[in-house]
């Protein structure tokens, strides 16, 4: 009882962020934009492996390249990554993060917000929701968003083939 009542203060709080925010919205490809920022859940190595290394292949090209990772834990990974992130304990009783590097990066203006939230973690949402990108991109949530372009993938897929999506239909945008 007690988490739907955390995911509904959060879920509204979202919604009444998302009527008062305006950012000034432009369409980007990823060959164009020159910052991304990706916001990517890192609680299952596969997936923040296939992250980083889209965001490798990303800053190849001379683009500013900035990460945040969070992982849906009460306790930060043993190892520390090399990359910015926070963990569940790092987030209010309504999954706002409240960590310095994750207000940091809701604050940092880029061309485009690359979001990989397979599982819909809420803090993931969060920060989304304040991020000034000018185009957002993610994969489809339940929960209030205000993405520009939402990619969905069969559950059997992950974040390489996301990739070849978004290079598909961001070239057919343009």
């Amino acid at each position: 009882m007690f988490e739907s009542l955390r995911k509904k203060s959060a879920i509204n709080t979202l919604k009444s962020l998302l009527k008062t925010q305006k950012r000034e919205r432009k369409t980007w490809s990823l060959d164009n934009a020159a910052s991304i920022a990706v916001l990517f859940d890192a609680t299952s190595e596969k997936t923040r492996k296939e992250a980083l290394e889209w965001a490798a292949e990303l800053g190849k090209n001379s683009k500013k390249v900035s990460l945040l990772g969070f992982f849906n834990d009460k306790k930060p990974p043993v190892s520390t990554p090399d990359f910015d992130f926070f963990f569940l304990k790092e987030t209010t009783w309504n999954y706002a993060p409240k960590s310095e590097k994750a207000l940091r990066f809701m604050k940092a203006k880029t061309d485009v917000l690359l979001v990989l939230n397979p599982s819909h973690l809420i803090a993931l949402d969060w920060v989304a929701v304040q991020h000034p990108a000018a185009m957002k991109i993610g994969m489809p949530t339940e929960n209030p968003h205000d993405f520009d372009l939402q990619i969905e993938i069969p559950a059997d897929k992950s974040i390489p083939y996301f990739a070849q999506q978004l290079k598909f239909y961001l070239q057919k945008i343009k």
